[in-house]
């Protein structure tokens, strides 16, 4: 797979493997961890180590670093990869955002995947929430407890971020889900600038605005649901015709238009065919009309708002980028 360069000069894998419900049953739930086995987890990120994705892109709130652990000491012990050669990232939840807990969240991420350090943490958003061992604390009508009310807490948890870079528990960081005002917040706050801006990003919801302002800054755009979670996108006919025509299908074309973008692409499949099709993107090449026609898609609604956070002073979209 080929790898873009951060702007500390260290390289990322322009694909990766997405965990994000991976385990579903595990996934918060309005207050409690649903039971399941870390086996299950385990068993599907080495399905996609032994497929040759060698970015994993976890997070604390997923739910999976355990089975991800797994996953990770039976490669290495086996021999399907060493360490060196795999791009690890997590990214710290909403209740470590004081500069104390970041380097704990940390911490935690890297005890139950068994490791050192890991090559990327990212702030997962840009909301704090009140500190304690809830992820998910609310109030009576349902939005989450900020942990406070003034706005730009991110500047104090990217301070914590810089502790764990100078610590050696991560060689990059960067951030997820923060609009361009915040970026620059971020920017102005500190000399060490996000490595990436991991975001929705698909033909329906492009995020052009959002790539100019990261291309200007060296910063990688990173692109979740990089296929609308299977949402109408699959079955658009533009897609479709383009794909026929270099024999591949509408996701490898999708995911192949933002890395011809520059863009860093993050797909998740549990299924081994998908998994194969998502990383066989690497033999063809998209002719300019083609992405131009990609482009003038339609643009869609966004599908992650994280609505319950509406009301938090660092809630993100109410820009629009």
């Amino acid at each position: 797979i080929p790898t873009i360069k951060l702007n500390n000069g260290r390289e990322m894998p322009v694909e990766g493997y997405g965990c994000w419900k991976i385990n579903y049953d595990r996934v918060w739930s309005l207050g409690s961890w649903l039971f399941n086995d870390d086996n299950r987890a385990g068993q599907v990120v080495l399905q996609a180590i032994r497929a040759g994705y060698r970015y994993i892109d976890s997070a604390y709130f997923y739910n999976v670093e355990k089975g991800v652990g797994h996953a990770l000491r039976y490669a290495f012990r086996t021999g399907i990869v060493k360490r060196e050669d795999m791009f690890i990232a997590t990214k710290i939840w909403n209740n470590f955002h004081r500069r104390d807990r970041v380097v704990e969240g940390i911490r935690r991420s890297l005890r139950d995947m068994g490791l050192d350090y890991v090559d990327l943490a990212i702030i997962h958003w840009p909301m704090g929430f009140e500190d304690g061992d809830d992820v998910f604390p609310m109030y009576w009508n349902l939005s989450n407890v900020p942990r406070e009310w003034s706005r730009n807490g991110f500047v104090e948890t990217w301070q914590g971020m810089t502790d764990a870079l100078d610590m050696g528990l991560a060689k990059s960081i960067g951030v997820s889900n923060f609009n361009i005002k915040q970026l620059k917040v971020l920017m102005d706050s500190s000399k060490i600038k996000p490595v990436v801006n991991q975001v929705e990003c698909n033909p329906y919801y492009n995020q052009n605005k959002m790539l100019e302002f990261c291309q200007q800054n060296n910063i990688v755009m990173t692109a979740y649901s990089p296929l609308r979670q299977g949402y109408d996108l699959l079955d658009d006919p533009n897609l479709r015709r383009i794909a026929r025509r270099h024999n591949k299908t509408a996701a490898q074309v999708a995911l192949r238009w933002n890395i011809q973008r520059g863009v860093a692409v993050i797909p998740k499949s549990e299924r081994r065919r998908r998994m194969n099709e998502n990383i066989n993107v690497f033999d063809f090449e998209l002719r300019d009309d083609e992405m131009k026609a990609i482009d003038l898609l339609r643009q869609m609604p966004k599908l992650l708002t994280f609505g319950t956070t509406r009301s938090h002073p660092d809630y993100p979209f109410h820009d629009s980028y």
